[in-house]
């Protein structure tokens, strides 16, 4: 490919236009997009070149050229897309997300955190923005991108020219600064930093209470709400989305534990520990009538004690039955260990730390296993028919474990129903469709109905 300079226009401008392409040599015509103005304190436009050894962060707008990713259409015999701007801009939440931090909702949940303003905190940007320092950004950059290119690819300083030449190869540009998003335990690491956390960057009790949504995750379902803007090649097979799923919930559960470990170490949390967004939440925040389900049922720990959160886990242990019985049985020990653990009056910090990172340990082993794995047809039915055999998920475990069990039937079932003929498909989907209006009012979750409905599902996978 030739090489191509990027537009003149700034970022925001660019934001605005997307530029519509038809053949080669014929004329351009231009689409002018709205987006919001940009507030005149946005606390990390820069006007400089980086002054120091890092790669530039060059900004969206570098990419949105119309002969390189800002075409209206995928081009054919192309090995990427060369559209994935406009896919970005026109249909991904995430070149939303700093507009986000201007509405009514994000500025009350500021006053509440007591900070300044959204638009310009830490606290907000690192998850809402592409948020680097000031010497890292050229004059093209512009924060109100939100969450753009660079936040999932690396800064293009190093490589933006360079990328564009013929012969050019991808580790070429690994090597100068761009991320790796093609390795799927990777892909699912960049992901769950914001959509679990870091040492860093974290959604917890205090920010939950304020108004910000409790975070789910699973790596296949948020790809395809995205939706992609890149092509997966052929070689990782019809069942790549069944690997990307098991990657994506042994990384989640390997980087929960880590987060836990983290905090149960951590003299940070001294005075408010443990962080309680670890925890249950639902083992507080539900109707008291009665009879409640929860009395019906009995409690796992000690009436009152919220128990530990093992959503991550719950559903992904399914899996385990016929990849690694071995390994689940240990991660099956570890988390009653730790379950045990959060029904004491008194917590055991360093016991808690160790067996978290026990549990890591494991959890890395099995990503790394799960990445080389070939899933096949026989071994995605068995998760199927596993998963929606566990009529207790959302009576035990609640409905954030409902909630991943879910996810996991339908992120399986629409890599299935690609890779094979399927009869019934229309009565599945319909049957699927009915656990998902069953997580619409987490404060309705009736997982007595929610069983009864999985059931439906189940019958299917018999």
């Amino acid at each position: 490919m030739a090489r191509v300079n990027p537009q003149p226009w700034s970022s925001q401008t660019i934001k605005r236009i997307l530029v519509l392409v038809t053949l080669i040599g014929l004329a351009s015509v231009f689409i002018w997009l709205w987006r919001p103005p940009q507030p005149p304190e946005a606390p990390t436009q820069a006007n400089t070149p980086p002054t120091t050894d890092g790669f530039a962060f060059t900004g969206a707008g570098s990419c949105s050229s119309s002969a390189c990713h800002g075409g209206i259409a995928p081009r054919p015999n192309e090995r990427v897309r060369l559209n994935e701007y406009s896919i970005w801009v026109l249909h991904d939440k995430h070149a939303k997300a700093y507009d986000v931090l201007l509405n009514e909702k994000s500025k009350r949940m500021a006053r509440l955190l007591k900070l300044d303003k959204p638009e310009t905190s830490d606290k907000c940007l690192d998850c809402h923005a592409t948020n680097v320092p000031t010497n890292l950004q050229t004059k093209s950059f512009n924060i109100t991108d939100g969450v753009s290119c660079e936040s999932c690819h690396g800064p293009a300083g190093g490589w933006l020219s360079e990328h564009t030449q013929k012969g050019w190869k991808h580790a070429q540009s690994l090597s100068l600064g761009m991320y790796d998003t093609k390795n799927t335990i990777k892909r699912a690491e960049k992901c769950l930093s914001c959509h679990l956390g870091t040492d860093t960057k974290k959604v917890d009790h205090e920010m939950i209470a304020a108004g910000h949504p409790d975070l789910t995750f699973e790596l296949d379902t948020d790809i395809a709400i995205m939706p992609a803007h890149w092509l997966e090649t052929e070689d990782k097979g019809p069942w790549f989305g069944v690997r990307q799923w098991a990657v994506g919930q042994a990384v989640a559960l390997r980087e929960g534990m880590k987060r836990l470990a983290r905090q149960a170490e951590s003299q940070a949390w001294e005075r408010g520990w443990p962080e309680l967004a670890e925890l249950d939440c639902y083992a507080c925040h539900h109707s008291l009538r009665e009879p409640s389900w929860r009395q019906q049922r009995g409690y796992r720990n000690t009436p009152g004690y919220p128990s530990y959160n093992d959503s991550r886990y719950r559903v992904f242990r399914h899996a385990l039955a016929s990849i690694s019985p071995n390994m689940r049985q240990t991660l099956d020990e570890k988390i009653e260990q730790l379950h045990r653990m959060f029904d004491q009056p008194v917590y055991r910090r360093r016991d808690i730390a160790a067996t978290a990172q026990q549990v890591a340990d494991i959890a890395d082993q099995l990503a790394r296993q799960l990445d080389s794995m070939a899933f096949d047809q026989q071994i995605t039915r068995a998760i199927l028919r596993a998963v929606s055999s566990d009529e207790q998920v959302g009576l035990v475990s609640g409905i954030r474990s409902a909630e991943q069990a879910v996810m996991t039937i339908n992120t399986l079932f629409r890599t299935y129903r690609k890779a094979t003929t399927v009869p019934n498909e229309a009565a599945i989907t319909a049957a699927i469709d009915r656990l998902f209006e069953d997580l619409k009012d987490p404060a309705r979750f009736d997982p007595n109905l929610f069983a009864a409905h999985l059931r439906a599902v189940h019958k299917f996978f018999q």
